[in-house]
């Protein structure tokens, strides 16, 4: 009898100790506060809420962020908009905004380097030289980015490390 106690003890020991770690996604509990605000508005401009929709720069447009995600876009009446606890950020007219997705990778086929020519690196796989903006983006491959709804895409050359 007195080894099966032996044995719980620490068994119960452990259960408390692992049900009273914190979850580890869950912010500090303690420390520096965030002094960054979570909450903008971004004023004016030219929104393009959709291919059909759009708030030109002569309305206020009034774009709401609460933590990193989009809450409402709205058409505002600079009087009426109540921007207490938010930072503003007044957008100039010839600002356009898109709603859409970004792809942060687009490999753009690029002529590799001729061996021996200057600026070669030993190493094939180094290639500096490289420019993806000397080829850009082929019109079929934005066409089909747009048509899933893509508004941005980082070009690279397709081969090479850097």
């Amino acid at each position: 009898m007195k080894s099966v106690s032996a044995l719980l003890i620490p068994i119960a020991l452990a259960t408390l100790a692992l049900a009273s770690t914190p979850d580890p996604l869950a912010p500090r509990p303690n420390g520096m506060a965030n002094a960054r605000p979570t909450r903008h508005i971004l004023l004016g401009g030219t929104v393009h809420i959709s291919p059909t929709e759009t708030y030109d720069s002569q309305t206020l447009s009034a774009i709401f962020i609460e933590n990193g995600h989009i809450t409402k876009v709205i058409e505002a009446v600079r009087g009426d908009l109540n921007t207490s606890g938010y930072q503003v950020h007044e957008l100039g007219p010839d600002t356009h905004i898109y709603a859409g997705f970004i792809d942060a990778y687009v490999p753009i086929e690029t002529s590799a380097p001729e061996p021996g020519t200057p600026g070669t690196h030993w190493n094939s796989f180094v290639t500096p030289q490289s420019d993806a903006l000397d080829t850009g983006l082929p019109t079929e491959t934005a066409s089909d980015l747009r048509e899933l709804g893509f508004t941005t895409a980082m070009i690279a050359p397709d081969h090479g490390v850097f």
